[in-house]
């Protein structure tokens, strides 16, 4: 019983996750485990599900045999999330290939100690609109002064 339990919370896949948690509803069948079982099941609702499923109702389920259900919710939202966090990927991938474009630049114009403190502040900068902007800042401004002092209040 451990050993499904432990696999279960530590999958990293769902083929791994379901092939755990059938284990655990087999080992925990008899009547003796109910309360193990009612236990497990409302951990599962109440801490895995939700951030897997924040937007679904997760009351339907009430016990071990349900949540094998959840599958299908699963496997229909996970094309959802790789979509998402691929393009939240992408677009971290694009402001840090802004900025560093934009430390290089401010090199070049300003030198290493202001590049520094510039790049210092751009880190917390992810968007492109904003980035966009400081990058013409970075044409503008007459001095590094000037440009750090903008780009402090960005």
């Amino acid at each position: 019983m451990a050993d499904a339990w432990f696999r279960a919370i530590r999958a990293r896949d769902y083929p791994a996750a379901r092939a755990a948690l059938q284990q655990l509803i087999e080992v925990l069948q008899g009547p003796e485990h109910a309360s193990l079982r009612a236990a497990i099941t409302k951990w599962f609702l109440e801490v895995v599900l939700p951030v897997y499923l924040p937007e679904e109702k997760l009351g339907e389920f009430g016990n071990l045999r349900d949540l094998v259900e959840v599958r299908q919710m699963l496997s229909e939202n996970m094309v959802k999330w790789s979509e998402e966090w691929l393009a939240k990927g992408e677009a971290k991938g694009l402001a840090q290939g802004q900025r560093s474009l934009l430390v290089r630049q401010a090199q070049a114009r300003f030198g290493a100690g202001a590049a520094a403190e510039f790049g210092d502040h751009l880190q917390r900068v992810d968007s492109p609109e904003t980035l966009a902007t400081i990058g013409e800042w970075l044409l503008t401004c007459a001095s590094s002064e000037a440009l750090l002092a903008k780009v402090r209040r960005a």
